[in-house]
């Protein structure tokens, strides 16, 4: 069985994952055993994300995105919407 996530990783080039689809299918394959931060790299991500159930959250295991430099400003999330692909991430 494949380790629990726990801890911080970073999203974006040269990052422990290079795409936010890479490390969403991680955290929903794997689960978590305590808190999880990804920080998410200064620029744009261009990726159709979709977070499903993952093993081992709760309130007291949370996870958390958010941009590495503090500055939610600094990241965005952008996906080539159709009318049936009509979501960036959805909620």
């Amino acid at each position: 069985m494949a380790q629990p996530l726990s801890g911080t990783y970073t999203v974006g080039g040269g990052g422990s994952y290079a795409t936010l689809t890479a490390a969403v299918a991680d955290l929903t394959t794997k689960g978590v055993n305590s808190a999880v931060i990804f920080k998410l790299k200064t620029g744009t991500f261009t990726e159709q994300v979709i977070i499903t159930a993952v093993p081992g959250a709760s309130t007291t295991n949370l996870i958390t995105f958010e941009a590495e430099s503090g500055n939610a400003q600094d990241v965005t999330l952008t996906f080539a919407l159709t009318s049936t692909n009509n979501y960036v991430c959805p909620v």
